[in-house]
């Protein structure tokens, strides 16, 4: 969908529907991550992230878009803050930071979300002068959702920034081969 053609208020009520389903989302926001179509399984997937359940685990084979899927409810939830404070788990620091590299990348680099969003890298009170962190170890975007990536056995437990716990946290191919 051309997302430049349409008016003020078709725009809001689609903005409004990703935020209660992430197949529209993936769609409508991120067309160049999500240009297959999707299947069955794809739709479980999505029909148990909009239930509103707030532990999930997913196990569907390999190259189905697991971790696609797992990025783009992290993005939603940073373009419509839904949640502070976000955590990216993954078998190795290196691989969580690369998925949270993705995100921002994905973020910053999409024309339409920037046109619709703004810069991610924005602190919304700049009058504090507060210098928000923008790096691989971490992030904020809109100064107002702190992303942090973690590797297996890193701590997650008391986790606090700007008083808020993680509210999201991701779990994304904690294995490794050595271990399966």
């Amino acid at each position: 969908m051309n997302l430049d053609a349409a008016s003020k208020e078709e725009l809001q009520e689609l903005l409004a529907y990703c935020v209660v389903d992430i197949k529209f989302t993936c769609k409508l926001l991120f067309p160049d991550i999500f240009y297959a179509p999707f299947s069955m399984l794809h739709q479980q997937v999505f029909d148990l992230i909009n239930s509103g359940v707030k532990k999930i685990a997913i196990a569907a084979p390999r190259g189905i878009g697991k971790t696609s899927v797992a990025r783009t409810v992290a993005m939603r939830s940073i373009l419509f803050r839904l949640q502070k404070f976000i955590v990216y788990i993954s078998n190795s620091a290196t691989s969580a930071e690369m998925q949270t590299e993705n995100i921002k990348r994905d973020l910053i680099s999409n024309q339409q979300i920037r046109k619709m969003f703004g810069n991610i890298k924005e602190v919304i009170d700049k009058d504090l002068g507060i210098d928000e962190s923008f790096s691989k170890a971490s992030w904020t975007a809109f100064g107002d959702t702190f992303i942090l990536p973690r590797g297996s056995g890193q701590q997650v437990r008391g986790l606090n920034w700007a008083n808020h716990r993680p509210e999201l946290v991701i779990i994304d191919d904690l294995e490794n081969k050595d271990e399966i």
